[in-house]
């Protein structure tokens, strides 16, 4: 490839065909502050890159691991992926280097088995990155949907889906038949009964996502990693149950955790990130608009 010159400060790459094993690493103007390279399988990875690098945006069709050592990475870029592109855990012990702009608290604190609950966005940022760590594939349960969907069909909503399903859908099947019981016994979340079935499919999800967090807190005594981004401003909004927030699934999940906030294995389990860092249930609480949340069951 041409060298590129050497004024240039951006640079997208995308859908590029070229030799198989092309290497990029010595064109990359040493001016450049921001490289996007996506969907170029011939083109390999960069392990050096460019000291004043503020970003790189990497995705590709396949698994592909970024092979470049840690310490090649430039003082405070921000990386981000598509999960696609696998990444060497290290990076998350570098301080200065941030993931779609935020650090990776909640990343780090993520373990297999464990949950990520929060608003789609939020909760797509730590999927995305946690994929980019690990070679989950689509069987592996990381948010609580892939739970739900793997137990229970909103086409087929009589009854819960089978052990053979389940097998299809899960690489943990034990988990998900387990799921699958609990809910069957649970009196207020065994969503086949007659009693919900003038319930919408985002009601039922409504009752999935807070058994998922019994489930997994009580249960099974497992971190629930919860993200509160964009939420923190819109407390009154959840306490009341209106504007944009107050009535979305995220807002019934958080109260949950509200009213159980007194329970030892909610507080043990249920780990609060906001903007990828950590923080307390005390924080979280104590924010403007919990008094004026007066919840009719204080146990559900």
């Amino acid at each position: 490839m041409k060298m590129l010159p050497e004024e240039l400060k951006e640079l997208s790459i995308e859908l590029i065909r070229t030799v198989p094993g092309t290497v990029i690493d010595d064109i990359l103007p040493d001016k450049l502050k921001k490289l996007s390279i996506n969907f170029c399988d011939n083109i390999k990875l960069p392990v050096k890159l460019p000291v004043n690098l503020k970003s790189i945006n990497l995705s590709s069709r396949t698994p592909i691991a970024w092979e470049i050592p840690t310490c090649n990475l430039p003082a405070h870029i921000d990386i981000s992926t598509d999960g696609y592109v696998k990444l060497n855990p290290e990076f998350l012990t570098r301080s200065d280097i941030t993931f779609s702009n935020k650090p990776a608290g909640d990343v780090l604190s993520f373990q297999p088995g464990d949950v990520v609950y929060g608003l789609c966005k939020a909760r797509d940022r730590v999927n995305t990155l946690v994929n980019s760590l690990y070679y989950f594939s689509k069987k592996d349960i990381i948010i609580q949907n892939t739970l739900t969907d793997a137990v229970w069909d909103r086409k087929n909503r009589a009854v819960f889906n089978k052990d053979e399903k389940i097998a299809e859908r899960l690489n943990d099947v034990q988990r998900g038949i387990f799921f699958r019981e609990f809910l069957s016994q649970h009196k207020k979340y065994n969503i086949t009964e007659d009693k919900y079935s003038d319930l919408s499919n985002e009601e039922c999800w409504i009752k999935t996502s807070k058994a998922g967090l019994e489930f997994q807190t009580r249960l099974r005594e497992r971190s629930v990693i919860f993200v509160i981004d964009n939420l923190v401003d819109a407390i009154s909004d959840i306490a009341n149950k209106t504007g944009k927030h107050g009535n979305s699934i995220t807002a019934h999940e958080l109260r949950w955790v509200y009213r159980n906030r007194h329970d030892d294995l909610v507080k043990q389990n249920v780990k609060f990130f906001l903007n990828g860092e950590a923080i307390s249930h005390e924080d979280v609480f104590s924010l403007v608009g919990w008094d004026k949340y007066k919840p009719k069951n204080r146990n559900r």
